[in-house]
């Protein structure tokens, strides 16, 4: 386990943390919680271990897979204290942003203690993946500098593990997962509501408010994530303009994408490419 490289701001020093196997580039301590840019420039495998507090996760780019599985970036991933994990970094090497809680921050939402009372959480769209990127984005820009907005977002993030874990499994109309997968295949067409109440067999009303039933927000908001997430993952890669990545994730121009993208994400697509490849030169010469 390695840490270079590090600028530390720190508020909290009673909470630790883990050590993590990488290079941690950036980190901030603050009241509890600690924020991680994490970087593995190389390929390698990542032991069996445990972590002595809950633990969010956000790929940033690059290549990782977990239990065997590949995690696509812009991926959030949770995991309890104590729980336990390995993973694979792939040839392109991985970033990371890591979001450390202490239990107080658990306590403070009527959670019970220990890792029992949580389980993992994998989440590529939803409530988590977009706290995490609006945490990202304001660390990035402001370093903790808004008490009230973070503490939000970090109250966010561990609402989201306890409702996972308290909350009993709906099951979806199976029409529903059929436009789900719809929306993820399609997101970058100009999809029309009268089509999706036609491929779900169900009147366009009727479809609106299931949807938002079971996932706690409408088709349009839905489909802009999914676009958001699509054009995170083309950011990374730099022979795409920033109208190419507009075009080709299905917003109508450059400034439209840019609105839509600030909305969710908290910055702009060009500050979210440059944050991106500033983190990717760093950990190059770390």
């Amino acid at each position: 386990m390695s840490s270079s490289g590090q600028s530390i701001t720190t508020r909290d020093v009673q909470f630790q943390g883990t050590p993590f196997f990488g290079d941690v580039t950036q980190q901030t301590r603050w009241q509890g919680v600690i924020l991680s840019e994490l970087s593995h420039p190389r390929p390698r495998e990542v032991p069996f271990h445990s972590h002595e507090s809950a633990y969010f996760s956000l790929l940033l780019r690059g290549e990782y897979a977990e239990g065997g599985e590949p995690i696509a970036p812009m991926t959030v991933s949770f995991l309890p204290m104590g729980g336990r994990h390995d993973g694979l970094i792939g040839p392109r090497g991985a970033e990371f942003f890591t979001i450390e809680l202490a239990e107080s921050w658990l306590d403070e939402i009527s959670c019970a203690r220990g890792p029992d009372r949580f389980e993992p959480l994998l989440a590529k769209k939803g409530t988590v993946l977009w706290a995490a990127m609006r945490l990202y984005t304001n660390y990035c820009e402001n370093r903790v500098a808004d008490s009230l907005l973070v503490e939000e977002m970090i109250a966010e993030l561990a609402g989201c593990a306890a409702r996972d874990r308290e909350s009993p499994e709906r099951q979806k109309p199976g029409w529903l997962t059929h436009i789900a997968n719809l929306l993820a295949d399609c997101s970058a067409d100009d999809l029309r509501l009268n089509f999706l109440s036609e491929e779900a067999g169900v009147h366009p009303v009727y479809l609106e408010r299931t949807f938002r039933k079971f996932f706690g927000t409408t088709l349009g908001v839905y489909l802009h994530q999914l676009r958001v997430q699509r054009a995170c993952e083309l950011l990374a890669a730099p022979q795409y303009s920033l109208a190419d990545i507009a075009t080709q994730t299905g917003f109508a121009d450059q400034p439209h994408f840019t609105r839509v993208f600030r909305r969710l994400t908290g910055t702009t697509p060009g500050r979210f490419r440059a944050r991106l490849w500033a983190a990717h030169r760093k950990s190059s010469v770390a």
